[in-house]
């Protein structure tokens, strides 16, 4: 039993750190902290806001995701960032700050909506328009999915993603995750419905997809 908690522990390894506050007494929540060969994850700062603003400002970004809708305001990005503040506090959901480490540049947000009764998490991320195709959201989900299964040792992640973002599609396959269903006609934006396709995975099957790798 305990080289399989080994085997297991091994293969589910990540590049997060926890990080408590410095003052005890502080009622700031404890954050993580996380890399991949290319990316920082980090939780957003309000240094965030202009950047973030910018680029979840683009209408392809818009296109494919139904958070943002016309100009995003750097006022508006701080008031979202502040939000995520509030979520890491109250444990219901973890928004990580996607970061090229070379330059260091912010490029986009992937996230996990928590739901511990459960033991679930939704994956969600978004990214630059000049930063698709590059590898960058398989990069992060991946490391972000095994982060929700080692150490927060919950049961199941699922994710979502707009009929009209195949690509999204193709990154949730990459990490493992299986084809569910479709939610038809689910989202209406700009007089259109759109249906959501559901993905999902649980540990033990995620775990074996890893070593089969």
């Amino acid at each position: 039993m305990q080289e399989q908690e080994t085997k297991t522990s091994d293969v589910l390894r990540h590049n997060f750190v926890k990080v408590k506050p410095q003052d005890m007494r502080s009622q700031e929540p404890v954050k993580y902290y996380g890399e991949t060969e290319r990316l920082l994850l980090t939780p957003f700062v309000q240094e965030d806001s202009a950047c973030f603003a910018k680029i979840a400002s683009h209408p392809d970004v818009q296109a494919v995701d139904i958070c943002f809708y016309g100009e995003v305001s750097t006022e508006y990005a701080k008031e979202l960032i502040s939000y995520y503040d509030t979520y890491w506090k109250d444990n219901t959901a973890l928004f990580f700050s996607i970061h090229l480490k070379k330059p260091r540049t912010l490029i986009g947000s992937i996230s996990l909506q928590l739901n511990p009764s459960f033991k679930r998490a939704e994956l969600s991320y978004w990214l630059g328009r000049d930063y698709w195709g590059q590898g960058y959201c398989t990069e992060a989900a991946n490391e972000v999915v095994k982060f929700a299964f080692s150490q927060l040792d919950y049961h199941r992640v699922f994710a979502q993603h707009l009929s009209n973002n195949p690509a999204s599609g193709r990154v949730i396959r990459k990490i493992g995750m299986s084809y569910e269903g479709r939610l038809h006609e689910h989202v209406y934006r700009d007089g259109k419905y759109y249906d959501i396709l559901q993905f999902g995975v649980l540990k033990k099957d995620y775990i074996r997809w890893l070593t089969s790798m």
